[in-house]
């Protein structure tokens, strides 16, 4: 399989980091299938997404021809044998849960269900990509492991370098390219952090930001 072969790819987890997969893949003119528990946590990701492309339609980035087409190629699918029929990508973004959550709590608190099933999901001599953080083994059939021809990419928690990505993203933050405060649901001073990393690992907010 190459590049050129994929028309589909599937996006498992609609929280912020799958979300925002799905949504990059739609720009660049992917069909999506994005892939949850329900579809409230569905119709929440997708709306974030809205909002965060209005914005830059406001400044100019794309139109909203552009943005409403980007949209459109995002399906939402709360069945996951569904979900998996057409995909010939499948990326998994539905980490473990560090901490037992006050809301949408997963059936699996360690993430190591998500990831077999996005493995077993994958077409054969397909590609598959693992951004969560999953705790224990992860157990597969032997024959799929062995003879199912599935790469796999570790995503290196989403693919981002701290000493790398963190001054490339303090650069878009001062050009104006990135907008932080679209994503934020909760923000609070450093003297608070240990709140908003509460918040954040009990899934009361989304997004934390702390502040000097």
């Amino acid at each position: 399989m190459n590049i050129d072969d994929v028309k589909r790819i599937l996006v498992v987890g609609a929280g912020q980091m799958g979300a925002q997969i799905a949504m990059q893949s739609a720009l660049h003119g992917y069909a999506i299938t994005l892939n949850d528990l329900t579809m409230d946590v569905l119709q929440k990701g997708m709306a974030g997404n809205r909002k965060q492309l209005e914005r830059r339609v406001q400044k100019g980035q794309m139109t909203k021809d552009q943005m409403e087409e980007a949209i459109a190629r995002v399906r939402l699918e709360a069945d996951l044998e569904k979900a998996a029929r057409d995909a010939d990508f499948v990326i998994e973004a539905a980490g473990a849960d560090m901490f037992p959550p006050k809301l949408e709590a997963g059936p699996d608190p360690s993430g190591i269900l998500p990831m077999q099933q996005a493995y077993q999901m994958c077409a054969l001599g397909g590609h598959l990509i693992t951004t969560s953080l999953a705790r224990g083994n992860v157990t597969l059939p032997a024959s799929l492991f062995s003879i199912g021809g599935v790469t796999h990419h570790g995503g290196q928690a989403g693919g981002a370098n701290p000493m790398r990505d963190i001054p490339r993203f303090v650069r878009l933050l001062e050009t104006g390219q990135y907008d932080a405060k679209s994503m934020a649901t909760m923000v609070v001073p450093l003297d608070r952090m240990l709140e908003g990393y509460e918040q954040a690992a009990y899934r009361t907010t989304v997004t934390a930001i702390m502040t000097a």
